[in-house]
């Protein structure tokens, strides 16, 4: 199983330039960054994440010598583990709120937002055939300065009924079930893991419009496949999606 070496940080620009920097240099598998704030935080496409103290900004360093296409279904196993590691730290009313949007986001049922859930993990690859940098950003308490009013983002804290979690917490728990999931991973592939992954997504739930360039795809989650493409049923026939903005329409 893999054993971790973690580096514990007050302030970095950003987690994931850090274990990069480390991958280049050479690193060995298992290095992880953690980081009380972030000034330059990112998600997945780069997307800004904001990073205020309090919630848990972390980077792992993974070598799993894999061919590039097996890459993406590293991707959906993180979200299963942080899926698990969330779940686990939350009182059982609580715990089967927390679900994975494809990719691998990890979302909180909240039928007070249109959408229907709300985000509270956001995780990224980046990486190449030596290595690859996987960077989890959890919400674990709502920043002071923010309003009531943002539902866009779920809390940790807000979710733990009553209870105390940190950011240790949780960085303990997911490294936790992340180990054990990528040691069965790099063994037997994804294929072990596909049906708790289709039965954590929210996109059971509900019809998807998918965007694919200048395309929207619409149709129902049918699932992923091996390589980790999310599966759509549509008007048309069954469609293998590897990317895209992908939306959700009435959940249930």
């Amino acid at each position: 199983m893999i054993s971790y070496s973690v580096t514990q940080l007050d302030e970095v620009d950003s987690t994931n330039t850090r274990v990069k920097r480390m991958m280049r240099e050479g690193a060995p598998e298992g290095c992880v960054v953690i980081a009380r704030r972030q000034t330059g935080g990112y998600g997945r496409r780069g997307h800004a994440w904001a990073s205020p103290e309090g919630s848990l900004y972390m980077s792992v360093l993974l070598r799993p010598g894999c061919q590039p296409d097996a890459l993406p279904t590293l991707g959906l196993l993180v979200g299963v583990s942080v899926c698990r590691a969330l779940r686990g730290l939350l009182p059982e009313d609580n715990a089967d709120k927390v679900l994975l949007k494809w990719p691998n986001d990890v979302v909180v049922v909240d039928p007070s937002v249109p959408e229907g859930f709300a985000k509270i993990c956001g995780i990224s690859l980046e990486g190449d055939a030596s290595g690859v940098c996987i960077g989890i950003g959890v919400n674990v308490i709502r920043p002071a300065d923010s309003q009531a009013s943002e539902r866009k983002q779920a809390y940790m804290e807000e979710l733990a009924s009553g209870g105390t979690l940190s950011a240790k917490q949780v960085a303990d728990e997911v490294l936790s079930e992340l180990a054990r999931a990528y040691d069965g991973w790099r063994c037997s592939g994804f294929v072990p893991f596909a049906k708790e992954y289709e039965e954590l997504n929210i996109m059971r739930s509900g019809s998807i419009d998918v965007e694919v360039g200048e395309s929207i795809i619409s149709g129902e989650f049918a699932g992923v496949d091996e390589a980790g493409r999310m599966l759509l049923r549509t008007d048309s026939g069954m469609h293998a999606v590897s990317s895209g903005d992908a939306h959700v329409r009435g959940l249930a």
